[in-house]
């Protein structure tokens, strides 16, 4: 008992030393998680008037943890006590910090800015401008520029890599109080799927993400430029969508990869200057800054600014060797916020170039962040595209590979192996939120009200209503829906139905057609097609590429140059002269990835003239003919390299305008068969391309054209020039030139549109903060009529071929063309378009309008 007792003093003391060491143990754990986690935080504000300095760099002197401010020039990065951050921004001093203990959690960092030291310098009371004579910063550039053609990866005869690509889209800078109300508040559930954004710190929500896999191929000769994708995950709303890739069809289209050895950069549809292309020393200025140790290698760092703040450029810093090859290691853009951009607020871009063993420096990482804002009181949006290269390979290769790797690409997509493919091939994690996206698109299926959202989405979007069910993909589509109701001259309102079927019927077979009737004129129209497609299609019959043959069947008032929906129903003047056609066409076309299309057809036609007319030939009795038979075949290319398209429901839209087109066909009308009472050659000839200015003197979009009809032929054979009688922009057809009004057996057409982007406006003073950019366009076509297509020539009286011309019809003077103009502003509200048309030539002409205000909305950044 007495040993007991005696002990029993030493267990106690022994638990209160265990439980001391405990408690000292967990104050040393808290000190180092609280050490771990802590975070410096602060914001960068300009000495001179305390405004945000956007997107500086943050970093420690030693060590690799940096970071970027964000727009509003807020930062955070783990804090080190004794650490020493260096701060850097465009157009600043570089300014240091370092972190005490005692040091405040959040500081304010005041940055001094470079101007004044590099572009005031007072010499007899002036500021010195900014001059590319004897500027060490100009002749550094010069020499990069010079060389850099020597780097280029993409000029080695063969190159081969694989990239990865992950683009995200979300909504932006979501604030405490915005998730306690609104949507947020009756959703909570919503909540589950915010979370912050590593580039600028700010709560966002994404709702899309995609990631692709490809391997690209690139040969000088014979040229080859392609890319196989190995695979594809998509996640968010896009899925509830049919063609699900209408979101990220766009937004890799706006948000494309950038390529700085290339002289324009094409991004968000538009061209901007390269810091290093042909053209960047008249349109930047630029300044050494810094010579620094990245990666244990020299570079000078330069920064760049538009030398106008509101052209369509960059500002960022360029890091460059300092050495002779004079390559670029790194790159930051950004777009200048007094740029005429619409809606984007805030960008940055940021490449990193990697040395490989062969002494090749190449690009291994291409970031773009984005933050976009329509107006202050709709949702911000943020758009991250992430870019990483890897496996390049310099050996030669042959076609049979890019098929071979075309077939391995198949068979790993039809292979149950996604998991496995992307843990292997994602070089960089998903975050939180876009693993969670599933979840949230079955969260917004069971919302009430939901079904009907989708459904006015879908119809604007697609043009297409699906009959299916969750469970029961659709297999026959109603639409198109603003074809339900339309107008014109002869029939008066017309009210149509159609549909067509989708691939989850079957991926190769198509039905699609629609009935019509005719108010005024009370005709019934049809148009029934089936299309069998040799390549499986995902959803609609169009998709590229599309290698198929079609039948179809049609009676109808064609409107060839009209757009048959009901915004066009409303015209300036009516159009007359209208056919009934009652065709039957068996046609088939062939397209190939890099942008060749081959297309033919044979067509059987009855052609009727409406409205109580009819033919008169010129023969001695003037018989009077109702119906024209013709056969007719055609075939014809279509060249489009580099193009992209966006694949709706209703038909497939060229997203990639800058892809030159080149188009030739031939008609060839045979007499006695098939019941074809004509015999004629028909040319079409159309050259469209858009050409960038340099200086950003915006772009110039052209198309040229040239028909010949060779035979002799009555003049509904003769081919008709595009004409636009409605009050809508149509970029290419005539706005003043009736239907019909000039009749030629040849004519060559040019139609010039020149939009300078704002050039001119952002050298007025208070013009320049509209954001209003100009537009001018002059149209014009030469035309001739041959003898023997003359119906007033004496020589052709009593022709069995030729007819009488209706009335409006009149024959052109080829040293006499017909021209138009138009000027016009656009990007008013950053959505509307007007233009003022207005006739020049073949002013004598009765019944003709020799001005009209036209309008169009668009969307363009």
């Amino acid at each position: 008992m007495r040993n007991l007792c005696f002990f029993e003093p030493m267990i106690i003391q022994r638990k209160a030393c265990w439980f001391k060491c405990f408690v000292l143990l967990l104050c040393l754990l808290s000190g180092v998680v609280q050490e771990a986690w802590a975070q410096q935080r602060g914001k960068i504000v300009d000495a001179a008037n305390g405004s945000v300095v956007p997107w500086a760099t943050v970093k420690y002197r030693t060590g690799k943890e940096a970071t970027m401010a964000d727009s509003l020039g807020v930062f955070s990065i783990a804090r080190k006590v004794n650490g020493i951050l260096i701060f850097n921004a465009f157009g600043y001093e570089q300014q240091q910090y370092i972190i005490r203990a005692d040091s405040p959690k959040e500081v304010e960092i005041v940055m001094t800015p470079i101007s004044k030291t590099m572009e005031e310098v007072i010499v007899s009371g002036k500021k010195k401008k900014y001059s590319k004579k004897e500027n060490p910063s100009v002749e550094l550039m010069r020499k990069v520029i010079a060389m850099k053609r020597n780097y280029d990866v993409h000029r080695h005869p063969h190159v081969r890599y694989k990239s990865y690509q992950k683009i995200m889209a979300g909504l932006n800078d979501l604030k405490p109080h915005d998730l306690n109300k609104g949507i947020f508040g009756k959703r909570p559930w919503l909540r589950n799927n915010l979370e912050v954004c590593q580039y600028n710190g700010k709560v966002i929500m994404p709702f899309t993400v995609e990631e692709q896999v490809n391997e690209r191929f690139f040969r000088q000769d014979p040229k080859l430029k392609t890319d196989v994708m190995l695979g594809q995950n998509i996640a968010g709303i896009n899925t509830m969508f049919q063609t699900g890739d209408i979101v990220n069809q766009v937004l890799k289209e706006y948000f494309t990869d950038i390529d700085i050895y290339q002289d324009k950069i094409k991004l968000l549809q538009s061209s901007f200057c390269s810091p290093i292309g042909k053209d960047a020393i008249q349109f930047y200025h630029y300044f050494i800054t810094d010579t620094l140790q990245l990666d244990d290698e020299k570079c000078y760092q330069v920064d760049f600014t538009p030398a106008n703040k509101q052209d369509f450029g960059f500002c960022g810093q360029l890091f460059i060797l300092a050495d002779s090859s004079y390559q670029v290691k790194r790159c930051e853009m950004s777009i200048p916020v007094s740029s005429d951009v619409n809606w984007v607020y805030a960008m940055k871009a940021i490449q990193e170039y990697t040395k490989l063993e062969n002494g090749w420096r190449v690009k291994t990482t291409d970031d773009l962040i984005a933050e976009l804002m329509v107006t202050d009181f709709l949702a911000k949006l943020i758009i991250t595209r992430n870019t990483r290269n890897t496996d390049y390979n310099f050996e030669e290769f042959s076609d049979s590979v890019v098929n071979n790797e075309e077939k391995l690409a198949q068979t790993m997509q039809a292979k149950d192996n996604k998991q496995i493919f992307w843990e292997t091939n994602r070089p960089m994690p998903l975050t939180g939120a876009e693993i969670a996206l599933d979840s949230l698109v079955t969260n917004i299926k069971k919302q009430r009200g939901t079904k009907f959202i989708m459904f006015l989405l879908k119809a604007h979007l697609e043009r297409y209503i699906e009959t299916g069910t969750k469970n029961r993909p659709s297999k026959f589509d109603i639409g198109p829906f603003f074809s339900i109701l339309t107008k014109n001259s002869y029939d008066g309102w017309r009210l149509r139905a159609g549909g067509q079927t989708t691939a989850n019927l079957h991926p190769h077979i198509f039905l699609n057609g629609y009935y019509a009737y005719a108010t005024r004129s009370n005709q019934h129209y049809f148009d029934a097609q089936v299309t069998y497609r040799f390549n499986k299609a995902k959803y609609a019959v169009h998709e590229f590429p599309r290698k198929s043959v079609s039948f179809e069947i049609l009676r109808d008032v064609v409107l060839e140059n009209d757009k048959e929906d009901v915004f066009s129903a409303v015209k300036m003047n009516d159009k007359d002269k209208l056919f009934l056609h009652n065709r039957k066409v068996l046609s088939g076309q062939y397209e190939v990835k890099w942008g060749m299309r081959y297309f033919g057809e044979v067509k059987v036609e009855r052609i009727t003239p409406v409205e109580n007319q009819f033919f008169r030939t010129l023969s001695p009795t003037n018989e009077r003919i109702y119906n024209m038979d013709l056969t007719e075949v055609t075939a014809g290319l279509r060249y489009e390299p580099g193009v992209t398209y966006l694949n709706t429901k209703q038909k497939r839209k060229t997203l990639n305008y800058n892809a030159p087109v080149i188009q030739v066909q031939h008609s060839v009308g045979i007499s006695g068969f098939l019941g074809g009472n004509y015999t004629y050659n028909l040319t079409d000839i159309e050259l469209i391309k858009k050409f960038w200015l340099p200086k950003s003197w915006g772009n110039i979009n052209t198309s040229f054209r040239f028909v010949s009809q060779w035979s002799q032929v009555p003049y509904p054979l003769l081919k008709m020039p595009p004409t636009n009688s409605s009050f809508i922009i149509k970029p290419y057809a005539f706005d003043l030139m009736n239907n019909m009004e000039l009749l030629n057996d040849k004519y060559a057409s040019a139609i010039i549109k020149w939009d300078l982007n704002g050039k001119i406006f952002n050298k007025i003073p208070l013009i320049k903060k509209l954001k209003c950019r100009e537009i001018v366009g002059f149209k014009c076509m030469w035309g001739t009529l041959s003898d023997k297509n003359n119906p007033y020539l004496p020589s052709n009286q009593g022709s069995q071929i030729l007819m009488q011309f209706p009335e409006g019809c009149y024959v052109m003077d080829i040293n006499r063309p017909y021209m138009e103009v138009s000027v016009g502003i656009h990007n008013i509200l950053n959505l509307l378009h007007v233009e003022y048309c207005r006739r020049l030539s073949y002013l004598d002409l009765p019944n003709i309008k020799r001005g009209v205000v036209k309008i169009a909305i668009e969307l363009k950044f």
